[in-house]
Parts: C-alpha cells; structure tokens; sequence
C-alpha cells in the first residue's frame, strides 16, 4: 500500500470518527433540550431550535413510545370527535406527544389540523408553521396555513364579533327563562316596599308589594297588607338593561338592580338601587 492511500485511509478513518462524535454530540444536545422544552412548554424560540436540530441530524432522531402513545390517542379522539370539545380533546393529546419529542413534525402538524377543526385558529397557525419547520418544501401545509389564515380572519372580522355577541346575549336571555328575583325589603316613614320580578317568555313581570305603615288610627282604611300593582304591562327583555316606561331593571343571573320609578296619588316615589337575589335556578 502506497504512502498516499495509507494517509487516505486515516483521513477518512478521522473524518468517521469526527462525524460519528459530533452526530452523539447533538443527539445529548437534543435530550438536553428536550428535557428543558418539558420544564417550559410555552417556550416557542426553544421548539424551533430543537427542530433545527433535529433536521440536522442524521439519520433522524428515533420517535419515543410516549409520543406514539400520544399520537394515537390522539388520533383516536379525532376519529371520534364530533363537536369542538372532541377536537380539544384529540389537540390535548397531540401536544404532549410534541413534548416528548418536539423535533416531531407530523405531530405538530396534527396538533394544528385539532386545533384548526375546533375553531382555535391563531393556536393553529403556530403548530402548522412549527411542523413547516421540519419540512419547509410542503406546498401542501403551506396551503392548509393559507387556508387557515383566512378562517382566522373571517372569525375575528366585526361581523363574526357582533354575531358573537348576539348569540352571548341570547344566551343570556334564554338562562333568565322561568327566574324570579325577590329584592330586599325598602323602608320609610310611612310603608315597607318588597319588589318581585318573574320572568317568563322572555318578559318581565313583576309588581311592588307594599304594606303600609300608616299610624293614622282614625283611617284604619289606609292600612294596607300585600298590595300589588304598578306594573300592569309586562317589560320584553332586551338584553341586560330593560327599560319601561317607569321602570328600569339591570339583570344579571344571580341578581338585578332595579330602579323603579312609580306614580302614586299624583306624586313619585323612587325606589333606591337594591341588589336583588335571586330565588330560583330553573337550569
């Protein structure tokens, strides 16, 4: 064997060796790493260089039982799912299977196809271009990113915000079915007054129970026990603030301020503000 070869051969034998000791170095960095993206999840800067890392490596870096476990319960939930709360649950899994192995780009991807399906769109896009990372060519994922870019922007648009907030309200509304509210007795010199509010049908109705007070012995006539009145016409909620033509009501669940303003012998008696409970849960 010629000088020349032999000096060939230990090269090659050095290059071997340099490359065998730096691909272990990186697969210790790439534990190490990981243990750490563990330790911090929501720490995107450290998942992308763990992906950097792990395209480097070759061959690539072996998928652990754990994140095979996750994926595929998490591709059972997806199978499964049938409402947002299905594909949170199928999103749940694929996120600890990127935690035991954060280099893993179909997870990611996974993860961002769960999160799109259940309407959490920005949570999508940063999975869908965190599993971009580990295939930058895909025109394929660079479309379903398009795709989901757009129905992020049709859900936050004015119009999907004030179709939200109907549907909030109706809500709101439709909890309040069948509620009825007693407020706290309210005295004066002259009577007690106790305020009860039903709701039915989405309306208000309700009326003042007065007892007076008077003291007046030569007209024991003007003492009065249960009277109810003044509110002859029912009030049709409209939302949280409900005004009438002499009353006005602030609803919440589980209480309501109302302010009522009544007519009365030619004059006007103001309640005050009371915070009223109230006295039923119908659902």
């Amino acid at each position: 064997m010629t000088s020349a070869n032999k000096r060939l051969i230990v090269f090659l034998t050095c290059l071997a060796l340099a490359t065998s000791a730096f691909a272990q170095s990186s697969r210790e960095q790439l534990q190490q790493l990981t243990i750490q993206l563990q330790q911090t999840p929501n720490d995107n800067i450290l998942r992308e260089r763990i992906i950097k890392l792990g395209t480097e490596i070759k061959p690539a870096p072996a998928i652990p039982e754990e994140a095979k476990r996750r994926m595929a319960r998490g591709t059972a939930a997806f199978k499964s799912a049938t409402s947002a709360t299905g594909y949170q649950d199928a999103a749940k899994e694929y996120e600890q299977a990127t935690l035991a192995a954060p280099w893993y780009g179909d997870a990611y991807y996974n993860l961002g196809v769960s999160q799109d399906k259940a309407g959490n769109f920005k949570a999508a896009l940063r999975s869908l271009k965190l599993a971009l990372l580990t295939s930058p060519d895909s025109e394929e994922m660079k479309a379903l990113i398009y795709e989901v870019e757009y129905r992020d922007e049709k859900a936050n648009s004015p119009e999907a915000q004030a179709t939200r907030e109907k549907e909030a309200e109706q809500r709101f509304i439709d909890s309040l079915e069948g509620a009825k509210y007693v407020c706290p007795e309210f005295r004066n010199k002259r009577d007690a007054r106790r305020v009860e509010i039903d709701i039915k049908n989405g309306e208000i109705t309700g009326a003042i129970v007065i007892t007076w007070l008077n003291p007046d012995k030569e007209h024991p006539q003007d003492a009065y026990v249960g009277f109810r009145g003044y509110w002859s016409e029912p009030i049709p909620l409209r939302g949280r603030v409900n005004q009438g033509k002499e009353t006005r009501v602030e609803l919440y669940e589980d209480r309501l301020v109302s302010q009522t303003v009544i007519t009365h012998q030619g004059g006007r008696d103001v309640f005050p503000a009371k915070t009223c409970l109230r006295t039923n849960k119908t659902r």
